[in-house]
Formats: structure tokens, sequence, C-alpha cells
């Protein structure tokens, strides 16, 4: 995946406040799918401008799976296009 579409990816899910329901719609959906037990901490990893070893010591995860699931759900994310 090109740094462009991991930045597009990045920067929408940092202003989940604002987008429509349908994009916080997929981001929820997707923390779900991807995150499954971890879908708190995925959303909190996505959404949040908060470092990753600050989320893994919140939530009780490893940063290495928070890194795997942030990288499972951005490859999900072009899966999920409606076209």
């Amino acid at each position: 995946m090109s740094y462009k579409e991991q930045g597009m990816i990045c920067f929408t899910c940092l202003n989940y406040p604002i987008l429509s329901a349908y994009m916080r719609r997929k981001i929820d959906r997707l923390c779900l799918e991807v995150g499954q037990e971890d879908a708190q901490a995925l959303f909190s990893l996505v959404t949040k401008d908060e470092s990753v070893t600050k989320l893994s010591r919140l939530h009780y995860v490893s940063e290495r799976k928070l890194y795997d699931l942030r990288k499972a759900f951005y490859e999900k994310w072009f899966d999920s296009r409606p076209y």
C-alpha cells in the first residue's frame, strides 16, 4: 500500500467525529471485523492521535498486535470500497 493511501486512511480516521454517518459506520465495522476482542483498542489506535505504547498499556494489548491490527485494518479498508 502506498504512503499516500496509508495517509488518506489515517487522516480520514483521525477526523472520525466530523465524518459522515456512513464513514463512521465503515470504521466501526472494520474495527469490529478486524479487531474482534480488541476492537476497542484498534478503534482508539486509528481514531485518536495517541502512541501505540500508551494504547497498548491502556487496553492490555501488545504493541506488536496493535501494529498488526492496524495493518489488517488498512488492507481491509480498500476491500470494502463501494465500487
